[in-house]
């Protein structure tokens, strides 16, 4: 016989720890949500074009940021091999442009132009979690790519596959 209750007690205080920081983090990001919100609607004045642009990717980083806040709460889920996974048919290029949206602005910063190869093609997927991964591999390669390089994003196909790459340079 082993005590476990030492276990027990541990494995209660990161699930409370958990919920704690997923509750701190999602009211900033609420707040965060509502002044952009505002931006958007011209409460605080008249956005350029660019502007406007600039506030759509930054609510779209803060939905993606609630769904990662969401999936830590579910990280029991995750240690026992259950991940809720919402898959529907999506079309690549939408995929493509929602993470290059994403990272815009830092690849811009280095003058690093993002090539993404074109195409009709559909993917049976979880969207928000195919995009954070391409989100991922984007930083990573803006992050590690000198300045005024290039990455690009392509695609091979197989009767079985469809292979999304992210080659730096």
């Amino acid at each position: 016989a082993h005590d476990i209750s030492d276990r027990k007690r541990i494995e209660k205080l990161k699930q409370e720890v958990i919920a704690m920081v997923g509750h701190d983090l999602r009211a900033p990001l609420t707040s965060l949500k509502a002044t952009l919100s505002m931006f958007e609607l011209g409460t605080m004045g008249e956005l350029t074009e660019a502007g406007k642009k600039r506030i759509l990717a930054a609510d779209a980083v803060i939905d993606r940021m609630v769904l990662i806040i969401n999936d830590l709460l579910d990280i029991d889920k995750f240690q026992s091999g259950a991940i809720p996974l919402k898959c529907s048919h999506v079309l690549i290029q939408e995929l493509t442009a929602r993470a290059f949206e994403s990272v815009r602005g830092n690849a811009e910063a280095k003058q690093i132009r993002i090539n993404i190869e074109q195409t009709d093609l559909t993917l049976w997927c979880d969207a928000p979690r195919i995009v954070r991964v391409l989100i991922n591999l984007l930083d990573n390669a803006i992050k590690f790519s000198p300045q005024q390089s290039k990455i690009e994003i392509s695609l091979q196909e197989s009767d079985k596959y469809t292979t999304l790459s992210v080659l730096d340079y």
